[in-house]
């Protein structure tokens, strides 16, 4: 990789504009050419560009004075446009496959929320069901004190149940965890099932 500061690459990277040269030696080119192949004489570059945006340079180069004449420069202009539709094309894939990530990560903690929800509210109702049996147990006439003591204590034990699940484990690497507003898609799951 060349720094957009140096070299013609470079030169072009900045300006979004080819150039085509004939000697990279002339007094005046000196201090623009950077040597990387020996020998080299003609460079031409030109910018891979996508909505006035240049997204990088291609360059190449000949041990010949004016290697590169009109039909090389309208070739190399057509491969620079071709590659940035490819980079364009790639950046996009890439944003999709971003966003569809995101879109399966929020609907997994979607299911989880509705998981903890569900199970929050069956773990009460169990509570309520054990704590209304040992209440009925613990007033039946004749209970002896030492069955009515351990019923009393299966209450408390009971009413100590969470009703929440266990935590979920901490991620392996916290560090790359993204923050993901799962609300716009639960309005629009939810929509679209009032919907269906």
């Amino acid at each position: 990789r060349l720094p957009i500061t140096e070299g013609v690459t470079g030169l072009v990277a900045r300006t979004g504009h080819l150039r085509n040269i004939g000697n990279v030696h002339t007094p005046d080119r000196q201090s623009t050419y950077l040597a990387y192949i020996p020998d080299m004489v003609s460079e031409l570059a030109v910018p891979i560009t996508q909505d006035d945006k240049v997204l990088g340079v291609i360059n190449i180069e000949s041990p010949q004075v004016d290697a590169f004449g009109e039909a090389s420069v309208k070739s190399l202009l057509k491969l620079a446009r071709q590659a940035g539709i490819a980079l364009h094309n790639a950046q996009q894939y890439n944003l999709l496959e971003h966003t569809r990530s995101q879109k399966e990560a929020a609907g997994a903690l979607a299911w989880m929320s509705v998981f903890v929800t569900d199970w929050s509210h069956q773990m009460a109702n169990v509570k309520l069901d054990l704590l209304s049996n040992i209440g009925n147990l613990r007033d039946l006439p004749g209970m002896p004190a030492d069955a009515a003591d351990i019923l009393d204590q299966l209450a408390n034990s009971v009413r100590e149940i969470r009703s929440v699940p266990p935590e979920f484990p901490a991620p392996a690497d916290p560090d790359r965890l993204e923050v993901v507003r799962i609300e716009p898609l639960l309005k629009e799951w939810v929509d679209h099932w009032v919907d269906s």
